[in-house]
């Protein structure tokens, strides 16, 4: 499912990749919960990396960076939820007629939503081989408290929340999946 594509100057159609070869898969529990949460969502963001191929802005002429958007699919699987996503499932092209553009996975993100407020944890794509993680802790009050709209992207350093003793944590792991016909 395609969520959002944007440059300052164009908005292109932006094609999938329909043979991506690099998938991943991302793992979130949430430890010590507080509560439930009405949703759980999944987002993977891209960015093309070589700028020159997208057009200048009339006043200022300087480019902007495309970026795109794609909702992953979640699904619960025991204490975690998983998504799958491919680093490459956006196709090279020239998108604004000034040379092709190559996109890149630039981070995956999830949000824990209870009422109007998310708890969002990002995570960058690991290398081939390799595991990605991290852990932010999260402060209870902020979910007891989560009728004001707010994204909560929660600390490295649990001590630095006001009352450390009451707070949870959401964990992220990527790592490099076997491709499935699952994945779309």
């Amino acid at each position: 499912m395609i969520a959002a594509c944007s440059s300052g100057s164009a908005h292109p159609d932006v094609k999938l990749n329909p043979s991506p070869v690099r998938f991943f898969e991302l793992s979130a529990v949430v430890k010590n919960p507080p509560g439930d949460f009405d949703r759980v969502e999944a987002k993977a963001f891209y960015e093309v990396e070589n700028t020159k191929c997208a057009p200048l802005r009339k006043v200022s002429g300087v480019r902007d960076t495309p970026h795109y958007t794609i909702d992953l699919p979640v699904t619960p699987a025991g204490i975690a939820y998983r998504a799958r996503f491919a680093a490459d499932a956006l196709m090279d092209g020239d998108y604004f007629g000034q040379g092709v553009c190559h996109w890149r996975l630039t981070s995956v993100a999830v949000s824990f939503i209870r009422k109007r407020r998310g708890f969002h944890a990002s995570i960058v794509p690991p290398q081939a081989h390799e595991v990605s993680s991290t852990a932010p802790y999260f402060s209870i009050e902020s979910y007891e408290d989560s009728a004001d709209r707010l994204i909560d992207t929660g600390l490295r350093d649990k001590s630095k929340i006001t009352h450390p003793d009451k707070a949870f944590q959401i964990e992220l792991t990527a790592k490099e999946a076997t491709r499935e016909s699952t994945y779309r």
